[in-house]
Order: structure tokens, then C-alpha cells, then sequence
């Protein structure tokens, strides 16, 4: 599994791109702070260019690196989750630096991955060693998501750096949604 992190974290470090295991499904990963290898990312997915993605974070510290400030009252919600289940939080953005990832939204949508599983522990491990990452899912815009490696390959082939196999099928609901850009947090899934 070593060799696995070290190959996913050059990759990303590089500007490639990688599909592997998140926390509950295959994503197709990229470096936040990389404005050239997003765009890659999307022209690769056929995105639409206005549709952010998720970004995954080792931790709440790392939203300063995307100069979000989370409030006490804020911070004190999100810890009060549960911690072993998916959980994604949107926050307000003013930042003209992180445009590439908002897309216009004013907003980031940010999830801490569980690490409770074997998957879950290797991403924290990546996360920690690269920063925050964008991670939709392993799929072409408008198709079902990748639940296995093959799969993966047949819609990306060669555009992708690296793949990084789980071994069986990947497949889980999709995380509870908290929107956290208004006073109150409400949750929208």
C-alpha cells in the first residue's frame, strides 16, 4: 500500500491525474491548487466547466489553505457530526484566487473522508502529504460512476496518469450535504 500512496502522491504533486478509491467510491483526484491540472480534469470528465467539485480535505485546518475562515459556532456543528460517516459542508468562498473552484458559485464544497477503513486511512495518508484535493467521481459526465477499476480505464484510457486498483467493486451512498454558506446549517441531502 506504501508504493501505492508514494505513486498517487508524485502523480498529484506533478499536475496528473489519478483515479483511486475515496472513502466511499472510485474519483478521479487532482491537485486543488493546481488551476492547469483542474481544467484537465474537467475537459477529461466532459464537465461542465460551471459545475464544481468536492473538494477533500486531511482536516478543517486546511481550509486556510483555501482562505476559508470557519466561525466557532460553525466549527462546533461540523464536529458534532458523526465522524464515520461521509459528510460534505459547503462554505462561503470570497476568494478571487479559488474561481477555479468555485465556478461562480461563491462557494466550496469540502468533505473530510472517514477513516475508518483501509481506503479511508490510505486517502487521509495522501491528503497529508498533497493538500487539499478535487475528487468528483470516476465517471464521464452523465454516466453511472466507475465501481470498478475496468470500468474506470474504458472511460478515461490513457488521459489518466495512474490508476490505483481497490481490488473489488466500490459502491456507497452519497454523503449527507450540510450547507453551510447561511446562519444556520441546513442539510440538503
Amino acid at each position: 500500500m506504501e508504493d501505492k500512496i508514494s505513486a498517487a502522491v508524485e502523480v498529484l504533486k506533478n499536475g496528473g491525474l489519478v483515479v483511486m478509491p475515496s472513502d466511499t467510491i472510485y474519483g478521479i483526484f487532482c491537485c486543488a491548487h493546481d488551476k492547469k491540472a483542474i481544467e484537465r480534469l474537467y475537459h477529461v470528465r466532459k464537465r461542465e466547466k460551471r459545475k464544481a467539485c468536492i473538494v477533500l480535505l486531511a482536516s478543517l485546518d486546511e481550509l486556510q489553505s483555501l482562505e476559508i475562515t470557519l466561525s466557532q459556532n460553525k466549527k462546533k456543528f461540523l464536529e458534532s457530526l458523526p465522524q464515520d460517516q461521509a459528510i460534505t459542508f459547503i462554505l462561503k468562498s470570497q476568494s478571487d484566487r479559488f474561481a477555479h473552484i468555485q465556478r461562480g458559485l461563491g462557494s466550496i464544497a469540502c468533505r473530510i473522508p472517514v477513516e475508518g477503513t483501509k481506503r479511508g486511512k490510505a486517502l487521509h495518508e495522501i491528503l497529508k502529504q498533497t493538500g487539499p484535493l478535487l475528487a468528483p467521481s470516476a465517471n464521464i459526465a452523465g454516466m453511472p460512476p466507475a465501481q470498478t477499476i475496468i470500468q474506470a480505464q474504458e472511460y478515461f484510457g490513457a488521459k489518466v496518469d495512474l490508476y490505483i486498483d481497490h481490488g473489488e467493486p466500490l459502491h456507497a451512498k452519497p454523503s449527507s450535504i450540510y450547507d453551510l454558506t447561511r446562519s444556520q446549517p441546513k442539510k440538503i441531502r
